[in-house]
């Protein structure tokens, strides 16, 4: 250590003299700014360095997210065409049971009403009426359900139609007069003098709603009376139907107003043991007349019993004639006919052997001669060599359907000649009734055929235009 010290006062003293005579501050001057612009370029590449690793960072979050946002798009896009296909079959489903239980539905139904016009002893009369009733009391669950699966999907659609309120309401209350006279209850229905002659609106739903509060009225009353009241109040040219239906059945339990229009609802579990039902027919009944802008409820009354209501805006009609025909007035229009010189010449496509009976005999009973066709083929040909005064076309049929056949009975067809076509079909959608008119058909009937349709029809179509 004392050896160095002479050396450490040397360089001291060498440092003191380059301080001294400017040496050491020229050699700062040089070096540090260069020792600057190196610590600044250090820091900046530094800067830099951080600067891409949140650049890639943030990048890499922008891919995970983006891939995120793109697995869930095409998860709801999967998911929305799994529903839509699902949705799609369910339909499907649903019209192709239906027209598979209506079809022989329609058979049963239509026999029965055939058979009652026939000449029977008063003991075949009721077994025809139970069958026809029976029959009835299916076709309108049927509906029901199908109706409120349309209700369910937005399908449902109401048609603004001419129709006679007073002629609708009395109509509907005679099909439940056989019910109550078996019970011994009083049907009675007042008011209908105040209806007005035409309205505009869905006269088939009105007639469903009346037919399932009345149907219930006839059903949970054993004993005493069922009164329909019916009532129009409005203005010119717009109104409201008013439809009150009192029993002096089993009643309403106290409170059970809240929930009784609820699907699936019942006053009593009881009930369903004792009367049957599904619980479907006042949910139904609500949702018909709230899509027709109408209102519905139900009350206690005070005497036993109860008390249903509903009203529903209408169109008021001046100079209008509804066509509402019946079974009887078939007869007659036959009886007239038979005195022209020519009956009228329909061809009837159906390939149901039953249904082919059925409507072969409702037209004949029109004073109709009937030519039939079990396939859309054989009414080609058909059509070919005879100029028919209508064609009442089956929709579903094997080797050609009745839509093609329509469509090629079109395009055969010469310049001032149109054959009215008339769609006959167990399918019970408006998709349905579009696709027959898209197809080149005139007209619809839904099976089973009610008369009263038939006679509209036939009215239109075919005695009309041999009156003109």
């Amino acid at each position: 250590t004392k050896a160095m010290a002479p050396i450490a006062n040397e360089l001291r003293s060498e440092i003191e003299r380059l301080r001294a005579d400017g040496t050491m501050g020229q050699a700062l001057d040089i070096w540090c700014p260069l020792l600057s612009n190196e610590a600044e370029m250090l820091y900046e590449e530094q800067d830099a360095r951080k600067a891409r690793n949140v650049y890639l960072t943030l990048l890499a979050l922008a891919a995970v997210a983006g891939s995120v946002v793109l697995w869930q798009y095409l998860s709801a896009r999967s998911a929305r065409r799994i529903a839509e296909s699902a949705s799609l079959a369910k339909s499907e489903f649903v019209a192709n049971i239906s027209h598979e239980i209506r079809t022989p539905l329609a058979g049963i139904l239509s026999t029965a009403e055939l058979l009652s016009a026939t000449r029977l002893s008063p003991e075949q009369i009721e077994y025809a009426d139970v069958i026809s009733q029976s029959g009835h009391t299916l076709l309108a669950l049927l509906n029901s359900v199908l109706d409120i699966k349309k209700i369910e999907a937005g399908k449902l659609e109401i048609s603004v139609m001419p129709f006679d309120p007073g002629s609708l309401v009395a109509q509907t209350v005679d099909t439940f007069r056989a019910s109550a006279n078996r019970k011994g209850l009083v049907l009675s229905v007042d008011g209908i003098e105040q209806m007005p002659p035409v309205v505009a609106g869905d006269g088939l739903r009105i007639r469903e709603v009346l037919a399932n509060l009345l149907g219930n009225a006839v059903k949970f009353t054993q004993s005493g009376m069922v009164r329909v009241s019916c009532g129009w109040t409005g203005a010119e040219g717009s109104g409201r139907l008013n439809v009150t239906i009192e029993d002096t059945g089993i009643g309403l339990p106290e409170g059970s107003e809240q929930f009784l229009f609820q699907k699936f609802a019942q006053a009593d579990s009881s009930i369903n043991k004792k009367y049957g039902g599904t619980g479907l027919g006042l949910a139904l009944a609500r949702e018909l007349v709230s899509l027709m802008g109408g209102e519905i409820g139900c009350r206690r009354r005070s005497g036993g019993g109860a008390e249903f209501w509903f009203t529903i805006p209408l169109a008021l009609i001046s100079n209008s004639d509804p066509t509402e025909s019946s079974s009887g007035e078939l007869d007659e229009r036959a009886a007239g006919d038979s005195e022209q010189h020519r009956r009228p010449h329909l061809l009837l496509v159906e390939d149901n052997p039953v249904n082919r009976l059925v409507a072969s005999r409702f037209l004949a009973r029109a004073g109709c001669r009937v030519d039939e066709a079990t396939n859309g083929q054989e009414a080609l040909e058909k059509t070919r060599g005879h100029r028919y005064d209508a064609v009442f076309m089956d929709c579903f049929m094997p080797e050609l359907d009745g839509y093609e056949a329509t469509r090629r009975i079109r395009a055969a067809e010469p310049d001032g000649w149109r054959v009215p076509v008339i769609a006959l079909t167990a399918a019970a959608f408006a998709s349905d009734r579009d696709k027959a008119i898209s197809a080149g058909m005139d007209d619809y009937l839904t099976k089973p055929i009610e008369l009263s349709e038939l006679a509209r029809v036939l009215d239109r179509w075919v005695f009309s235009e041999r009156t003109a």
